[in-house]
């Protein structure tokens, strides 16, 4: 399986903290679940993006003098601006906002282009950070999951669906995305007996060479799966990977690398539109009426 960008060297930067609790599941049995969450810590994102921003040489800038793009990072990570215990207990205050804000910007300078998730909450994606900080500075962008249709994502489980509004700058694939994953080492009762090859809309699928049927103990942690997932988080790496492909045309006609400023300004500009909404109430197209028109979906066959 590959992505957008293949060939790409990835950097994993850890931001999440690891903690475990036991929840009973009546679907699974009397015997309570382990649930694995991870807690985001703004200090920890604001160091892990400092670190990245450490690692650019000469801040960014060729022997020319000119800002070049260093690196892309995708943020697949969501706090509410809004103080909401009950709905949006993953708050930053005002100050908080300004810092992530201020990180963020001064990383940019050093020539690393943003790609933020928007949300999958069905709110404006502009109450949610980094999301808002895309439609703010020049080189992020936050980004918008559609369908395999084109249709903005809708009709998920737990009433997911796109976050939108003004915030939402670009949209890409991300519902029911093949993606890869990794075993963690424990699986829920019920996905024991899955099989080897991908199941569209079905269970988790297998690597090659995975003894067959996979189970927890015949299945060491870090084995590779292939999952289908959705959601923004799905949507915002296609936009890095299209900022990658563009930095690498450049590089390989001889041009010079774009800023992530120009990055964002030619993702824009080879945007398709949505198609019109299958009926007058909106159908599965356009998201709710304060998200600009027309709705921008990225394209990387023009580039």
């Amino acid at each position: 399986m590959e992505g957008v960008a293949p060939g790409a060297q990835l950097v994993s930067v850890k931001v999440l903290n690891y903690c475990k609790s036991l929840l009973a599941d009546l679907n699974v049995g009397p015997q309570p679940q382990q649930i694995y969450h991870g807690l985001s810590y703004l200090s920890g994102v604001v160091a892990a993006i400092n670190w990245i921003a450490a690692q650019v040489p000469n801040n960014g800038v060729d022997g020319q003098g000119r800002r070049r793009l260093s690196a892309v990072a995708n943020m697949s990570i969501l706090w509410s601006g809004v103080w909401d215990v009950n709905t949006n207990p993953n708050y930053i205050s005002p100050a908080a906002q300004i810092a992530l804000h201020n990180t963020i910007s001064a990383a940019v300078t050093k020539g690393i282009f943003f790609s933020f998730a928007a949300g999958n909450l069905s709110e404006d994606a502009c109450m949610f950070y980094p999301a808002k900080i895309g439609s703010l500075v020049s080189g992020a962008m936050a980004v918008g999951a559609i369908s395999p249709g084109g249709w903005t994502m809708r009709n998920l489980p737990d009433s997911k669906a796109a976050s939108y509004g003004p915030c939402v700058e670009i949209w890409a694939p991300g519902q029911s995305v093949q993606t890869t994953a990794a075993f963690p080492g424990i699986l829920p009762k019920q996905d024991i007996n899955v099989n080897t090859s991908y199941p569209l809309g079905g269970p988790p699928a297998w690597g090659p060479g995975v003894p067959n049927p996979p189970n927890t103990s015949n299945m060491p942690a870090g084995l590779h799966l292939y999952l289908e997932s959705s959601g923004s988080s799905m949507a915002a790496p296609h936009v890095a990977g299209a900022a990658l492909l563009l930095a690498r045309k450049r590089q390989l006609t001889g041009q010079p690398l774009p800023s992530p400023a120009e990055i964002e300004q030619t993702l824009m500009a080879k945007t398709k539109m949505l198609p019109p909404p299958k009926d007058k109430y909106g159908g599965l197209g356009n998201p709710p009426p304060i998200t600009p028109l027309p709705v921008r979906i990225l394209t990387v066959d023009q580039f």
